[in-house]
Formats: C-alpha cells, structure tokens, sequence
C-alpha cells in the first residue's frame, strides 16, 4: 500500500515535470507512468544501467520534515540533446562542460525534483526543502560511489 501512494504521488510529479519541461521547451512532451522499487544497495549500480554507463547526474539534499537524496542522472547521450533542446542549440552535440548546458540541466533537474517533492509536501503535509544540485558528469560507478556508501550506512535497501 505504501508503494502504491508513492507511486501516486511519482504520477503527480511527473506531471508537473513534464507540464514544466513542455512549456520551457515549446514542445509536446509524453511520459511513462513511473516504476517504483525497493532494492539491495549492492544491486543499484546494476539496476541502473551498469557502473560502465557515461551519465550526467545531479544530486540533490532533501531537509526538512523528511530527510534523504534524489540522484536524477540521464544517460550522457540524453544529457546532451535534452541541453540541446534547453538551450535551442540544433543539432545537440556532446556535453562538453559547457557552462551553459551545465546550467540548463541543473534547471532542469531542479523543476523535475521540485515537482516531486512538492506532490509528496502536498499530499502528506510536510515541510520539505531541496537543496542546489551537485552535477558530475562521468561514469555511473564513480557518480554514485559515495551515495551508497551513504545510503548503506543507514539501510540495507533503497528506494528506486
């Protein structure tokens, strides 16, 4: 039951996020309903793709009446055409440190995290506050390292 609210609450934002992304776009924008799991630690580097995958993440600190992170990674071919799509820079191209792909991503991120966290702050009451996002752009296994040793410090399982 309580997945079944989470996930509810993952449709709400989803909703708002990709309500936010048409409008900073100008473009249709289509989404899956989202899937929700509990997992081992040991196993997200797998779940995720592979420790070998070149991503773009962003991380964020919840505080507040509920405390935790949000890592938002997109494989790096994705990163780079949806910081394309943000910045009207056609065709997209590699994600090269550009500040201002940088920029746009960490933006896009903070819409996608706020939605959900705001879905969740509504639906249960709570005070919730989002951190700024630390961005790194390198392989899935380096990006997350730390974050499960973090996590494996207080649970043998995460949410995904």
């Amino acid at each position: 039951m309580e997945l079944d609210a989470l996930k509810e609450m993952m449709n709400i934002g989803t909703g708002r996020a990709a309500t936010a992304m048409s409008h900073m776009i100008s473009r249709k924008i289509m989404v899956k309903v989202p899937e929700i799991a509990v997992a081992p630690v040991g196993e997200l580097p797998r779940l995720l793709g592979g420790p070998g995958t070149l991503i773009v993440g962003l991380l964020f600190k919840i505080s507040g009446d509920l405390a935790g992170s949000i890592f938002l990674f997109f494989p790096k071919e994705i990163g780079a055409r949806l910081a394309g799509l943000l910045t009207a820079n056609l065709p997209a191209g590699e994600i090269t440190g550009d500040e201002l792909d940088k920029a746009a991503l960490m933006e896009l991120g903070n819409f996608m995290a706020n939605s959900y966290l705001n879905a969740m702050a509504e639906v249960m009451g709570l005070k919730i506050r989002l951190s700024a996002p630390c961005y790194a752009d390198d392989y899935l296994g380096s990006v997350i390292d730390f974050l499960l040793i973090e996590i494996a410090e207080v649970s043998e399982r995460a949410l995904l």
